[in-house]
């Protein structure tokens, strides 16, 4: 063998060589690829890059949910995915359709910034194969996150309010298409507890507005929890009381030959006296929340919104009434405050003043009563007598400064934006709108001047039942589970709560509510009050009031009923509270009303 031979066995037997052969190898191949990219592509990377953009992106903060005071979920939030179509030719139509379960064809899309959904909620077992047909499409057709508010129980949706999807009213302001927006109710009361603090991100995006990178900037505050006072029970009993009252109102309806009605329109409130806190808070009709939740807006929700005969979107909680009688026992306390005395008048069914008949709603004459009797059996006339002996001007006057004792002319202290109040009227304000004459004085007393909405019903008579301590009115017991203390009450001026409350207790033993309420009748001791108020309607449409609590000897309890036309108080009004109050304190009724012993 010679050398040459040699030489190349050990040159193809040593390793060091043949490692060094492959690094090189290797590293050619690297150079190549380096030179490639960064020269031969140099400009289309260049272009590519900077079509990346950064854009920093709002993380919308969990809004809080809303409990009753048992805990039961009233209202809470769910993810849900929905099918977007920008409009153009869509790819794999036919599977993507199936997954999705959309209906074919497509809606055309002319608007680029409303493109058109195709379905609401993706089939959960669907959405990553349905992705995976869709991946890039997403400029013609996408899925989509979407929060929505949800509303559980299926009540209280006059005091909950509604959420809805931004308008295009909500965007031209600054809101974003796909924001969920409180629009009524407590969501919109309450919206700077519920919808906590927003946090931010920093999205990058390439040229086909695929995501590259993201990085959290803030992080988002979730909403706090809010547990109301309401009682889930006593508000499905008050709501069922305004259902069940169409039959009444039909009723004398059809003795008077008046048009029969489809459903009630009322409300009813429940609270504790010695708090404040709403118990029950039930508005007729009523609507689901859920309805306007999800865009467009179900059809149940644009018919509600239509209906301007019934108004289910209509808060009658919140808006100003006659109260008829009811206010009588504000014209009953401030003459006795003021030193008119516990006088006897007789009562008859009719008392000629001022040139006309002022007339009683029995038509007989019903004997002598002093305050007591004239509450408890709401004599008109007592209170025209003692409007005319007291000084039909003194009258106005006096009787305005107790009524704004009592908390008319205010907000009642509920958590709700847009509660109606009207001024409390004076001698000026009444001959400003120029029509004073002395029979004002009249109307006045027995409550046919003043307006007012069934939440200061209610707390004005909470404030007889606590002896002058007037509640502001709450329906918040907890925020994020801990407790909310009552608000503070104000003492107004007093020393004859007694005989108010006598008078209201003889109502239910001996006068208008003896019936329904009576010793005999109803195993609990209540005192109320019924109410008939006169409405631009005319004759036999007047409103229906009547306002009880009980126990007599330690109230807990105070309900007010009020009904649009709901004809008379007694005959409506009443039943309906005698409803709730049996579901508070867990009596049974038969289906006319009657206890179950």
């Amino acid at each position: 063998m010679n050398q040459r031979d040699n030489d190349k066995i050990r040159f193809s037997s040593n390793p060091i060589i043949r490692v060094t052969l492959f690094m090189s190898l290797v590293l050619l191949v690297f150079i190549g690829r380096l030179y490639y990219l960064q020269v031969v592509r140099h400009y289309e990377f260049v272009t590519s890059s900077e079509n990346n953009t950064t854009d920093s992106t709002v993380i919308r903060a969990v809004r809080g949910d809303i409990h009753a005071s048992d805990g039961a979920v009233l209202a809470t939030n769910r993810q849900a995915i929905e099918l977007v179509y920008h409009g153009g030719e869509v790819k794999f139509l036919d599977r993507i359709a199936r997954l999705a379960k959309v209906k074919l064809p497509l809606p055309a899309v002319t608007n680029k910034f409303e493109p058109a959904i195709l379905t609401k909620d993706v089939p959960q077992d669907n959405i990553i194969p349905l992705q995976e047909w869709l991946a890039g499409q997403e400029s013609v057709i996408e899925v989509r996150k979407r929060v929505e508010r949800v509303y559980l129980g299926g009540m209280a949706g006059n005091l909950l309010g509604y959420m809805s999807q931004a308008s295009a009213t909500d965007v031209e302001a600054g809101a974003a298409l796909t924001d969920i927006l409180p629009k009524a109710g407590l969501e919109f009361g309450l919206d700077d507890i519920l919808r906590g603090k927003d946090g931010l991100k920093n999205v990058e995006v390439d040229a086909a507005r695929r995501v590259v990178s993201e990085r959290v900037v803030q992080e988002a505050v979730q909403g706090k929890t809010v547990t109301l006072s309401i009682i889930p029970k006593l508000q499905r009993a008050a709501e069922q009381a305004i259902v069940e009252a169409k039959e009444k109102i039909n009723q004398l309806n059809k003795q008077h030959g008046i048009p029969l009605v489809e459903s009630a329109r009322g409300a009813i409130v429940a609270l504790n006296p010695k708090t404040g806190q709403v118990l029950a808070f039930a508005v007729g009709p009523k609507y689901d929340p859920n309805w306007f939740s999800v865009k467009p807006t179900a059809k149940e929700g644009v018919k509600a919104q239509l209906d301007i005969k019934y108004k289910p979107m209509f808060n009658r909680m919140v808006n100003v009434w006659e109260p008829g009688s009811t206010f009588k026992l504000v014209t009953a306390s401030m003459l006795l405050e003021n030193g008119f005395g516990n006088r006897v008048y007789n009562c008859p069914w009719h008392w000629f003043y001022g040139g006309r008949f002022w007339k009683n709603w029995a038509r007989r004459n019903m004997g002598p009563y002093d305050a007591r009797g004239a509450i408890a059996n709401s004599c008109n006339t007592w209170y025209f007598q003692s409007a005319v002996s007291y000084g039909p001007e003194r009258f106005v006057n006096d009787i305005a400064k107790r009524a704004k004792d009592f908390g008319f002319g205010q907000s009642s202290g509920i958590e709700l934006l847009g509660e109606k109040f009207d001024e409390v009227p004076t001698v000026t304000s009444v001959r400003a709108d120029k029509i004073w004459n002395n029979g004002v004085a009249l109307n006045y007393s027995i409550g046919q001047l003043l307006r007012a909405n069934p939440l200061q019903i209610a707390r004005m008579l909470a404030t007889i039942v606590n002896n002058g301590k007037r509640p502001e009115l709450t329906v918040i017991k907890a925020i994020d589970n801990k407790l909310v203390p009552p608000k503070p009450m104000t003492q107004i001026s007093g020393k004859y709560w007694s005989l108010l409350k006598e008078g209201m207790l003889m109502t239910t033993r001996t006068g208008t509510a003896k019936e329904v309420l009576g010793a005999n009748v109803f195993p609990i001791i209540t005192a109320g009050k019924t109410g008939t108020a006169q409405s631009p309607q005319g004759h036999n449409r007047d409103h229906a009031w009547y306002m009880g609590y009980g126990p007599f000897d330690n109230p807990n309890l105070v309900v007010v009923a009020f009904f649009e036309n709901g004809v008379e108080g007694s005959g409506v009004a009443l039943p309906a509270v005698e409803k709730v109050m049996a579901a508070y304190w867990n009596i049974k009724l038969d289906k006319q009303g009657r206890v179950i012993r």
